[in-house]
């Protein structure tokens, strides 16, 4: 196949020629393909029955078979599906380089989706075709370190071979030693000359490349279409109360089928789901759901002695020890702080709020605060510095929280915890000569981010 140069980066929202990793630091995306070996896109073949060709335009046609638009609906699905679980930092291509691929920080998954009903055997086609696709990486052992190959299958796994390399409830047991043993010495042979040559690709792979490229590679059994639809509403469920879920499904789906549909109808290279889209298109869903607010889950976590030990030298503590809190205030100051920490470490990883978001909430509070701290009232008039510390804490801390993004009501743990956060920074403090005792003023936004 002849070469051909490499197109100019696409402009339009939602796709792209390669995927590429956002976040600093993250593992670099490496070619697909050995040097020499390219691939080329097609351009817009009339009909596509499997994902097998690599980088491929996008989708089938609109007069494909119905079997074949049957699957690529069921690959849509299962994109979604990926796009509802991704984190920050991840994104999801469709028809890029694999049927769907999932690239972040810590690598890419290639997946191969088959929606099938013939149980899978030792010799099935579609399975064998997708590992000799897949054989090329075998060649770039440096790329395979990275890369996790995934044949997914409606079907049932039946066959020895789909066994010994299938992901069950307890995760893949068997490496490529035992796998790749089995193809060289006990596989039988093919009457089917294309479907051996699929095999004997395989076969042909030295054992030092055959067991590490074996040893990389999946099969899932997942369930037919009602079934992806439930585990779409289950991915969504962190980010909407159950009566939501039917809508947010709905209304999730058609923002991926959008993206795929105008990659298709534009004849580019795969469709791109990044999980900064994903995270605005949940935030405009969960603000046309009314009653929905963010989804709390450590109102009532709990915490070791040691974890509570190991936060006693942070300066919001020691800012209450130099009021001289009482101990309830001290264990509920590090509940509160502990149980917000776990709060914004699920809302960045769930991709559900915004730095914009807490950053203005911070900021109310912070406002809050100064408006109390300049404008004590008559309450403080001849109190000494301790008590006039205290009576400013409790004054902020029993004051009603302001709207946190969207939710008009945050949960109490959270509006006390980022009062503490705002004390740890520091940005904010207690006693009236809070600045003085602890050698510190107030921080830039982004420090205190």
């Amino acid at each position: 196949m002849a070469s051909k140069k490499k197109t100019a980066n696409l402009k339009s929202p939602g796709v792209a020629p390669s995927l590429s990793l956002p976040v600093e630091g993250s593992v670099k995306q490496l070619p697909m393909f050995p040097e020499g070996d390219e691939i080329v896109p097609e351009v817009s073949p009339p009909e596509r029955g499997d994902s097998s060709k690599l980088g491929s335009y996008a989708g089938p046609s609109l007069g494909a078979a119905p079997h074949v638009m049957g699957a690529f609906i069921y690959q849509l699905m299962y994109a979604t599906l990926a796009a509802a679980r991704l984190k920050i930092g991840e994104e999801v291509g469709v028809e890029l380089i694999d049927d769907v691929d999932v690239v972040g920080p810590e690598g890419t998954k290639h997946v191969q989706v088959k929606h099938e009903i013939t149980p899978v055997t030792d010799l099935s086609r579609g399975m064998w075709k997708a590992f000799a696709a897949w054989s090329k990486l075998a060649r770039s052992p440096k790329r395979l370190e990275h890369v996790s190959l995934v044949l997914v299958t409606t079907a049932e796994l039946r066959g020895e071979l789909p066994q010994l390399l299938s992901v069950g409830a307890e995760g893949k047991t068997v490496g490529g030693i035992e796998a790749g043993n089995y193809i060289l010495a006990k596989l039988e042979k093919s009457n089917d000359e294309e479907l051996q040559g699929y095999i004997d690709r395989v076969r042909e792979l030295p054992s030092d490349v055959l067991y590490p490229f074996l040893d990389r590679i999946q099969l899932i059994r997942e369930p037919d279409s009602p079934g992806l639809e439930k585990a779409i509403r289950d991915a969504l469920a962190m980010h909407f109360p159950e009566e939501a879920l039917e809508f947010a499904a709905r209304e999730f789906r058609g923002f991926i089928q959008d993206i795929v549909a105008r990659a298709t109808a534009e004849k580019r290279v795969g469709a791109i789901i990044r999980s900064e889209d994903v995270r605005e298109v949940l935030l405009s869903l969960q603000s046309r759901y009314p009653g929905s607010g963010w989804r709390y889950r450590h109102a009532s976590t709990t915490f070791t002695e040691d974890e509570r030990e190991q936060n006693k030298e942070r300066t919001f503590f020691r800012q209450l020890e130099a009021i001289e809190a009482r101990d309830g205030v001290l264990n509920k100051a590090l509940s509160d702080y502990l149980r917000l920490q776990k709060e914004e470490t699920d809302w960045a990883r769930h991709v559900e709020i915004g730095k914009e978001d807490l950053n203005a909430y911070r900021e109310e509070i912070f406002s809050k605060w100064e408006y109390f701290k300049d404008d004590p009232g008559d309450e403080f008039v001849g109190l000494n510095d301790k008590v006039r510390g205290m009576r400013l804490c409790d004054k902020l801390l029993q004051s009603p929280s302001p709207s946190l993004g969207r939710d008009p009501n945050p949960r109490s743990h959270v509006y006390r915890g980022t009062c503490h956060y705002l004390a740890d920074v520091p940005k904010i403090g207690w006693h009236p000569k809070w600045e003085e005792i602890f050698g510190l003023g107030k921080v830039s936004e982004d420090e205190e981010s």
